[in-house]
């Protein structure tokens, strides 16, 4: 077996490996690199389409063999953003979720120059065994911000290695990290992960990183605003704790709302499990809807996302119709005024 990093060895971010057994060859994330700081403006500098697209052999439609798949562990742009500029060969099979293949296409619709993924998407699931050319994988659910990433045990030539993806030991889903570490892989021959953090000896958790920002809203009037990535739903769900143990409303904008809801309905209609996040028939929460929410359902009419945002409706209010000073009822005799209000997701 032969391992070929493209990228991501000299720079945090835009993963994109390749793994050949004979002619078989795959890739594990086709990702774009990350903004860099510029030193005299301190602004992010955002790659170019030139910059983010990697010519392998087989990716796009250039005459020779074809890649067997591109397998995408998780909904982060440094780990698909490859697949947006330049769509590779359509006879490229693009492994991922159902949920990610939803929230990528939600993504893509929110900035003013709106993108599409454009490949032949296959579904994996976890812990279901799957076979990309001659590898054979298994996808394990690791701890991360993004709402779905995976670890993945990978065979062939009677080779065992992993693919760790991101991952983390903190979050809400540690859980999930720890029966990764207690699972039963049989002999591992190598392990491929990524060491942005492997000089940080410790730091906050999670949980620490939340008690913080309870201990802000606790006893203090008027609204509180948090700017967090619209898809980490770890957060927002623990923020929907805070703000009902606080009586306040948590305020969320429509990408959130879409985002929240899509991927409740796909779980359930994956696996039947019904997670326990944040949706529309939570009382304490406030949806503001705004225009760029509205592009989704013009471009995909009949997609989930645009039934979800049919559902929505009701509950929407216009930026300008959410009053600050309004209370929840029950909180109406504590003096504290209602708003906790996330604000990520969408460009305006």
């Amino acid at each position: 077996m032969k391992i070929t990093v493209h990228r991501g060895a000299e720079e945090v971010g835009g993963n994109t490996i390749e793994l050949q057994s004979g002619e078989s060859r795959i890739l594990l994330d086709y990702g774009a690199p990350l903004p860099k700081i510029d030193p005299v403006t301190n602004k992010s500098v955002y790659p170019t389409p030139e910059e983010i697209v990697l010519n392998i052999p087989g990716l796009y439609a250039d005459g020779t063999r074809p890649l067997d798949g591109i397998v995408i562990s998780h909904n982060h742009g440094d780990h698909y953003g490859g697949l947006i500029p330049k769509p590779v060969d359509p006879a490229v099979p693009v492994w991922m979720t159902a949920a990610m293949e939803e929230l990528i296409r939600i993504s893509g619709k929110m900035p003013r120059d709106a993108t599409e993924l454009r490949a032949t998407i296959k579904h994996y699931r976890k812990g279901v065994p799957f076979t990309v050319g001659a590898f054979k994988l298994t996808a394990y659910l690791m701890d991360h911000s993004a709402p779905e990433a995976f670890a993945f045990l990978i065979e062939a030539e009677g080779k065992r290695l992993i693919y760790t993806g991101d991952y983390r030991k903190h979050g809400n889903k540690r859980a999930a990290f720890q029966q990764f570490l207690e699972a039963d892989l049989g002999p591992i021959d190598l392990m491929l992960t990524e060491g942005t953090q492997s000089t940080v000896l410790s730091g906050p958790t999670q949980q620490q990183v939340l008690q913080d920002i309870e201990s802000l809203v606790n006893g203090r009037e008027g609204a509180v605003y948090v700017m967090c990535s619209g898809q980490d739903l770890d957060v927002i769900t623990s923020l929907s704790e805070i703000a009902q143990a606080h009586g306040r409303y948590l305020a969320i904008d429509g990408y959130i709302a879409l985002v929240l809801e899509t991927l409740k309905d796909q779980v359930k209609r994956d696996s039947g499990v019904e997670l326990q996040i944040p949706g529309l028939g939570d009382e304490h929460l406030k949806i503001i809807d705004a225009p760029a929410t509205a592009k989704i359902a013009r471009h995909r009419q009949n997609s989930p996302p645009a039934r979800v945002r049919r559902r929505l409706r009701p509950h929407a209010a216009s930026p300008g119709g959410l009053e600050v000073g309004e209370r929840q009822p029950q909180a109406a005799n504590s003096g504290r005024a209602h708003l906790f209000a996330v604000l990520a997701g969408e460009i305006r």
